[in-house]
């Protein structure tokens, strides 16, 4: 079987971050959002070269202000809109470039 590609490698790593940060936060209570991966995703080696592209760093971007909104909230209400808003971030880049994990990413609302 063939090894993921950096871009995701990093995009599974913080899913499954995600996927515990949900956990965590629909038990009332506060996560923590340190992962340096985030950064990394601009330049990371996609599948495939032509799932990234000019519209994708602002996309990543986007991204990285949205997660960095997880550590300034101070209450779990304030910290799952943020929550929230990064998944909906991960659904509107996949939306243009790679469709296949939306179902996945869309599991990682809070309701």
């Amino acid at each position: 079987m063939d090894q993921p590609s950096e871009l995701a490698s990093i995009m599974r790593e913080l899913h499954d971050e995600a996927k515990q940060r949900k956990s965590t936060l629909e038990k009332g209570e506060l996560a923590e959002a340190n992962s340096q991966l985030i950064f990394q995703m601009i330049t990371a080696e996609p599948t495939e070269p032509h799932m990234v592209g000019p519209a994708f760093e602002p996309h990543a971007k986007a991204f990285i202000a949205s997660y960095g909104q997880l550590n300034t909230a101070t209450d779990v209400v304030t910290q799952i809109d943020a929550h929230n808003n990064l998944v909906k971030s991960c659904v509107a880049c996949h939306m243009n470039f790679c469709q296949g994990p939306i179902p996945r990413i869309e599991k990682l609302y809070i309701q």
